[in-house]
């Protein structure tokens, strides 16, 4: 009999920029090691100062990247969520400036 250990669910989701003119567009690419296949994710925005978090539409088919277009120069945080099978769920916020 072979035992599997499985390794805790960490999210190491990408941004493709931390600074860009208001009016250009970033996307978050939602990544993972470990976990219990499949995962899903969700994405989210809000202007730094806010506590309320927006929810960000999926930009690819399969749900694994957002794109966000900063309409005002401000600083803002987007956050990607990976959700396993397991229901365990792993977060990382990414600070984004729009000048």
């Amino acid at each position: 009999m072979t035992v599997v250990e499985s390794l805790p669910l960490t999210n190491i989701s990408l941004i493709n920029a931390e600074k860009v003119k208001a009016g250009k567009t970033v996307t978050v690419a939602g990544r993972i090691i470990g976990g219990t296949k499949p995962v899903t994710y969700e994405f989210y925005f809000k202007r730094s100062q806010n506590t309320k978090w927006n929810k960000l539409s999926y930009a690819s088919e399969k749900g694994t990247y957002a794109k966000f277009t900063p309409t005002k120069a401000a600083e803002y945080d987007i956050r990607s969520v990976a959700i396993d099978a397991n229901g365990t769920r792993s977060e990382k916020i990414f600070s984004l400036t729009s000048e």
